[in-house]
């Protein structure tokens, strides 16, 4: 069974995170165009300077999960199709749950899961036309095994997993299918930064660490055909670090 991609049209939510660029680059050599979202200057200049070689093959699109209007700029790619979605974006409320302002925590589940509910259900009504799609929904072990403060982070991705497993179960027979992939510490963004952390406290664990290269090379396998066999499935990547006692 092959392992290349066959598609053409790729959403990818959270675009200029570093797995999501990674990923943009792998797509872009199997010659298909990411469509990659941003929701402040700093990142649409983070993915143009990452792709600066690649400038034309591939598209961005403004989504701010804090921003309920921004939903209709998928006006602008649906109509042309969209084979893969592949969500990285979540933003963050880390903060003990008992010590939280109770707006914050409102503003952090309406833009992690209801404008993501929202966002889904516009991708794979757009995704039934062609009755062809697939969903790669970047989770974490955090909602298995989560560390103090990571209360609403946990909660929230364990709600989008829900909404992720639900499309692979509701829409399945007609082409549509999910997958959930649950990274452990990550070599970037908020993993980098508590992998750092760590590194200056006395009897750190060790820990195995997975690197944003090998999330995407992980993502392109669950896209390509020989990962088809996987639908409202969850998958963990972490070494083995959840399975420890």
């Amino acid at each position: 069974m092959s392992n290349s991609i066959s598609g053409n049209r790729a959403l990818v939510l959270g675009g200029n995170c570093t797995p999501a660029l990674e990923l943009a680059t792998r797509l872009l050599e199997q010659g298909i165009t990411p469509i990659l979202t941003w929701r402040s200057q700093n990142a649409l200049e983070q993915i143009a300077d990452h792709l600066r070689d690649q400038d034309g093959d591939y598209q961005t699109l403004r989504l701010d999960f804090h921003d309920q209007e921004s939903l209709q700029n998928l006006e602008q790619i649906t109509p042309y199709g969209i084979d893969f979605l592949v969500d990285f974006a979540h933003t963050e409320l880390e903060t003990l749950l008992a010590g939280a302002d109770d707006e914050l925590i409102y503003e952090y589940f309406s833009a992690n899961v209801s404008f993501r509910a929202a966002l889904v259900k516009r991708v794979a009504q757009a995704m039934l036309a062609n009755r062809k799609g697939r969903m790669v929904y970047i989770s974490s072990t955090a909602t298995f095994l989560q560390n103090p403060g990571q209360g609403f982070y946990a909660a929230s991705k364990s709600a989008c997993e829900a909404l992720y497993r639900s499309i692979g179960l509701e829409m399945g027979k007609k082409g549509i299918t999910s997958v959930i992939l649950q990274p452990g510490y990550i070599s970037s963004g908020r993993g980098k930064r508590y992998l750092e952390k760590r590194e200056k406290q006395p009897g750190k664990l060790d820990l195995e660490v997975v690197t944003p290269a090998q999330v995407a090379d992980t993502v392109c396998f669950l896209l390509s055909p020989a990962g088809s066999g996987f639908n409202a499935s969850t998958l963990r990547m972490d070494g083995g670090l959840c399975s420890r006692k």
